[in-house]
């Protein structure tokens, strides 16, 4: 595997990672707080309990586990296959991180309804984690773009 390859194939690992850490945190703790900013995260916890809504944990952990599973599944395969191009691993990565965004919110809906049914707020993002990784969602779709077109469209060797 080239320099250039073990590179991409390592910071592509580290970003689905950090985006899929950062979506759990954002969602469980960060979100919440920044929705109700004069509760306790426990308290906020116990008042979603208590109205019988949903916190939806279960869907959070899904969303953790296979973009992280997701991340390491792609790195090992590339790392043993040693012969992939760095665009083709590029592209993998780029497209997992665009897909963590659609991935994200329906992470994250179950619990925002929650919250917005509770205290009666709206259930999108409160914390600025939130935008900051849909936006890097769509950053990474538009950087996949012209990785395809690539792939679409080589030039006549000559």
């Amino acid at each position: 595997m080239s320099t250039s390859a073990q590179f991409i194939n390592l910071a592509g690992l580290a970003a689905v990672v950090l985006y899929a850490v950062l979506g759990v945190l954002t969602i469980l703790v960060w979100n919440p707080s920044a929705a109700m900013p004069a509760l306790e995260l426990s308290e906020i916890y116990r008042q979603v309990e208590a109205a019988s809504e949903t916190m939806g944990l279960g869907v959070v952990a899904a969303f953790g586990v296979m973009g992280i599973g997701l991340g390491l599944t792609a790195a090992v395969v590339f790392w043993r296959r040693k012969t992939d191009p760095p665009s083709l691993i590029l592209a993998v990565y780029l497209t997992l991180l665009a897909l963590a965004g659609p991935a994200y919110f329906w992470a994250s809906f179950p619990f925002g309804m929650g919250l917005a049914d509770t205290f009666a707020i709206g259930g999108g993002d409160h914390s600025r984690v939130g935008y900051l990784l849909v936006g890097a969602s769509g950053l990474a779709f538009l950087a996949l773009l012209p990785v395809l077109w690539r792939f679409v469209y080589r030039p006549p060797a000559g």
